[in-house]
């Protein structure tokens, strides 16, 4: 059984082949979401 918190229930009722690759295919991330990890951990670094 899959898990669902509050906003995942959201994106599915938007979106819900959204959900299914947040859950299923966790190797596709999008360009822009990889970029806002990477100034993360750049500035986890920093600090």
């Amino acid at each position: 059984m899959m898990k669902l918190s509050k906003s995942d229930y959201v994106l599915g009722i938007k979106c819900p082949d959204a959900l299914w690759f947040k859950k299923y295919r966790k190797d596709i991330v999008p360009e822009k979401k990889q970029s806002v990890l990477d100034n993360g951990t750049a500035i986890g670094q920093f600090a």
